[in-house]
């Protein structure tokens, strides 16, 4: 995962990338271990509420919020002030105290809209 830190993965297709060495309840168990550790976030996708896992050990994971495009799958970390700017609005608009390292805003990316024209 740590390769990949822009990709979020199912369960399914963590399995398959160890290409059948583990069951799917052991990469369950591990996620889990890891999710509590602090080193693996879930997503959970609305469209299907499936649930989907990324890595959050990068430097540049913490303390800012992400952006994941609903058709490739790709993450993307919002600069910091930008996402400073986001959670100051909301904080100021609801009086609501947003954790950046756990929020993933969903939609589609620039180079998505550029091959659906």
């Amino acid at each position: 995962m740590r390769e990949n830190a822009d990709r979020s993965f199912s369960a399914d297709e963590i399995a398959d990338g160890l290409k059948g060495e583990v069951s799917i309840s052991f990469v369950y168990r591990n996620i889990d271990a890891l999710e509590k550790q602090g080193a693996v976030m879930r997503v959970v996708k609305q469209e299907n509420r499936k649930a989907f896992y990324r890595s959050s050990m990068l430097k540049e994971c913490k303390n800012h919020l992400h952006i994941s495009c609903t058709k490739c799958g790709k993450t993307f970390h919002v600069e910091n002030k930008v996402s400073g700017d986001v959670i100051d609005s909301v904080k100021r608009a609801t009086d609501f105290d947003i954790d950046p390292n756990a929020t993933m805003f969903f939609g589609i990316c620039k180079k998505c809209k550029e091959r659906a024209r």
